[in-house]
This record gives structure tokens, C-alpha cells and sequence, in this order.
């Protein structure tokens, strides 16, 4: 029989027959679980179905289902708007020096915000379904946003990295933001672009 762990790719499980809610979104995406022979449980992410699964015993199971039926976890599956408080542990207490690279951070958070803001207005016409998914995205952007946060020379602490070597002539130097690149493009506004 074939060993599973923690964190094996879910696409190594032998003979697993993945099993996903009815209750998952339009695109499908949801928790899936396969019953392991030991008896155990597997659980993967459909949206990453190659990706790392977590192994849970039969009791372990059956305590979460019980306790999701109970309403213990409602407050998990709320999609946060971009002016729901800061978690302590995004939240900066140095003040931003004020240079393009910062301004170009806020003018990216401003545009994150009034997006979320206009459709939980209702502002934009959109199904249920879609602009629930759209609130998680970009629920899930804004926190991504809000951790990549810069500093004056444009640089955030997620992805600043060690200054190459000099002999190593393969290593490549980011220069950005790959968050702040990405939105900065989305927002039409190149990342590299000088000035507010």
C-alpha cells in the first residue's frame, strides 16, 4: 500500500476517487475528499487538484462536518469589504514616506476599495454567483495588496530580495512589486511608470 502524508500532491494518491460538494460554486470549485483505505480521509482543493492534500482521520472529520453544521465556522465564509478593518498583523505603524513607488500603492488600494465598494452597492449588475466570486477575489486581492505593502524605494518585504552576486550573472533582480506590477497593470498604470 502506498504511503500518504500531509502535504503529498493530491494527484500521487493512488486509486483516490475525489468526491466535491453539490453545494460547490458555478465553476465547480470547491473542497474535495477521498476516502483513503486506511480509512482516513484526504482533502485537496479542486482549484489546485495537483497540488498539496491534507490527511484526516475519521473522528477528526466527523468533528468539523459536526461543527460546520452547527454554524461554528459562518463567520470564515463572510467576504470582507476593501474598508473592513486591517488585521493587527498587516497593520503598518511607521508612516509611508511619500515617493512615487507609495503613491503608486494607495492609488492602487483606492482603486481595490471603490471596486469592492461600487458592488456591494449594487452599482454594477452582475449575478449572485458572479459577484460573490468577485467578491472574494478580490477580497483576496486587497489582502494580497495590503501585505505587499512598499516602502520608499518601491520595494515590499515579501518580495525584496538579496542583492545578487557578482559571479552569478543568471540571477535576476526584481525590481518591483510583483503584486503592485500586476495591479498597477490592471489599474492601467504601468509599474515602472514614475509619478502618481
Amino acid at each position: 500500500m502506498a504511503r500518504t502524508f500531509n502535504g503529498m500532491r493530491a494527484n500521487r494518491v493512488p486509486g483516490a476517487t475525489w468526491l466535491k460538494s453539490r453545494y460547490s460554486g458555478a465553476q465547480g470549485n470547491c473542497v474535495e475528499l477521498a476516502r483513503l483505505p486506511t480509512g482516513e480521509v484526504m482533502m485537496r482543493n479542486s482549484r489546485d487538484p495537483d497540488g498539496p492534500a491534507l490527511v484526516y482521520t475519521g473522528a477528526e472529520l466527523a468533528a468539523f462536518i459536526a461543527g460546520a453544521k452547527d454554524g461554528e465556522f459562518d463567520g470564515l465564509a463572510k467576504v470582507q469589504s476593501a474598508s473592513a478593518p486591517v488585521p493587527d498583523y498587516l497593520e503598518v505603524t511607521e508612516s509611508i514616506d511619500s515617493t512615487p513607488a507609495t503613491s503608486r500603492y494607495r492609488a492602487v488600494g483606492a482603486g481595490l476599495g471603490e471596486l469592492t465598494d461600487t458592488l456591494l452597492g449594487g452599482e454594477a449588475t452582475l449575478s449572485r454567483d458572479t459577484a460573490e466570486q468577485m467578491l472574494r477575489v478580490l477580497g483576496a486581492v486587497t489582502l494580497l495588496h495590503r501585505m505587499h505593502r512598499v516602502d520608499g524605494r518601491g520595494r515590499c518585504s515579501i518580495c525584496r530580495t538579496k542583492p545578487r552576486l557578482r559571479w552569478d550573472v543568471s540571477a535576476r533582480r526584481r525590481d518591483v512589486c510583483s503584486v503592485l506590477a500586476a495591479l498597477s497593470l490592471y489599474f492601467g498604470r504601468s509599474a515602472g511608470e514614475r509619478g502618481a
